[in-house]
């Protein structure tokens, strides 16, 4: 389970259970990747964020970008995480536009199809390369080659 300082933000559809100022989620993904359930391909952690690959990637080395600690919306994060996600992910577009080649990384957040917030990097080449409806599944091997090229740029 996710328990998280959230407010009063709850849908049923989600599995939750309101409990005071926690919610207690039952099924968030990323709560669950954060337990390393399943096992993500890690591109960076620390003990405030995980960035990884995503497994459906609208590009290959696309990134995601969360706080591990439970929170469903972007602008109800304290700022000191808020503004360290996005240092963060500066930071990473950088390595991922070396590994990658791309002309740029494209940032995108969400939430609202998982209720975490969370921060897509993605390689661009032209502008609709950030269209959600490009993204398949990747296989193990891409996933590893992609997470490789990543990591030896970062060293």
């Amino acid at each position: 389970m996710c328990k998280g300082d959230v407010g009063a933000f709850s849908r049923n559809n989600w599995g939750t259970i309101h409990l005071g100022k926690n919610l207690y989620m039952k099924k968030c993904q990323f709560c669950n990747i954060v337990q390393k359930k399943p096992l993500p391909f890690v591109i960076y952690e620390d003990d405030i964020c995980l960035a990884f690959l995503d497994k459906n990637p609208i590009r290959n080395g696309h990134i995601l970008l969360i706080p591990k600690k439970h929170h469903p919306y972007i602008f109800n994060l304290e700022d000191k995480i808020f503004f360290y996600l996005f240092a963060k992910a500066r930071e990473l577009s950088s390595y991922l536009e070396k590994a990658i080649g791309a002309k740029r990384i494209g940032l995108v957040v969400s939430g609202v199809s998982i209720p975490h917030t969370h921060i897509h990097l993605v390689p661009v080449y032209r502008q609709k390369d950030l269209n959600p409806n490009l993204s398949k599944p990747a296989t193990t091997a891409e996933l590893l080659l992609v997470q490789n090229l990543i990591s030896k740029v970062m060293k």
